[in-house]
């Protein structure tokens, strides 16, 4: 977790200077000092110590480094280190890697794991998003429309360990099918519905049975996007039309639907 955290606050500052100015997180490697732009040494890239084994200035031109780049790399792996000591502190209560016996949530140890990786990942975009907003006012979309990409992917291969999966089995139809043979009867008057058809619902029964848990994080992660964007997108016109000047940059929007 702390290796973790330190590389995280290591690509947290990146972000802040790099996608502030549109610039690429890849290339150039090395950092380049503010002032001058020459490439700064490789010490600076060791996480919280690289500003004092670096001295603190650019060798070239002289002029002081970021201090700041040291409480974003400390602030990042603060909240990456609590976030798994959160969710791994009652590991063992209650059975085998069981967080939080009173939680009616199915939490086993590898689908925390998964789960403090997924947050990891939002806390590293909202350290960047933060900053970039303290220094610009602005909510860079490569930082927002990434994060909404990222929690959509891993929220539906990772469906199990990031959506809540109660302790009680789900209703039939979530693992068996979702359409039965009587739906085409009582929608259409059919006896039996077509052969084809038939084969179709089927299929797709088979498909849902094997796959549901991956199409309900999907959704999850839709109807959190909706609902978090959604949500500031209608106060934001609200206040708008009531004030006539812009009450909320549309940067929140993305970052609450990014969040939701």
């Amino acid at each position: 977790a702390i290796i973790a955290g330190l590389v995280a606050g290591l690509f947290a500052d990146r972000m802040i200077v790099r996608l502030s100015l549109s610039r690429s997180m890849v290339w150039p490697l090395r950092d380049r000092c503010p002032h001058c732009h020459s490439p700064l040494p490789w010490l600076w890239s060791i996480p919280i110590v690289g500003y004092f084994l670096a001295g603190g200035r650019c060798r070239s031109c002289g002029g002081r480094l970021r201090a700041r780049a040291m409480l974003v790399q400390l602030l990042t792996l603060g909240l990456v280190v609590g976030l798994y000591h959160l969710y791994f502190q009652h590991v063992g209560d209650g059975g085998p890697g069981f967080i939080f016996p009173r939680n009616p949530f199915n939490y086993w140890e590898e689908h925390l794991r998964a789960l403090w990786v997924y947050h990891s990942i939002l806390m590293l975009l909202l350290v960047a998003a933060t900053f970039i907003d303290f220094d610009w006012m602005i909510i860079p979309d490569s930082i927002t429309v990434t994060g909404m990409l990222i929690a959509l992917v891993l929220g539906t291969f990772w469906y199990v360990e990031l959506h809540p999966v109660l302790l009680f089995h789900p209703e039939p139809r979530f693992s068996s099918g979702l359409i039965g043979a009587s739906f085409f009867a009582d929608q259409f008057g059919w006896n039996a519905p077509p052969a084809w058809l038939e084969s179709a619902r089927l299929a797709f029964n088979d498909h849902w049975k094997h796959h549901w848990n991956a199409w309900l994080g999907f959704l999850t992660g839709i109807v959190g996007l909706i609902v978090g964007g959604g949500t500031v997108w209608v106060v934001r016109a609200v206040c708008s039309f009531i004030f006539r000047v812009e009450a909320i940059g549309f940067g929140d929007v993305t970052l609450m639907a990014m969040v939701g």
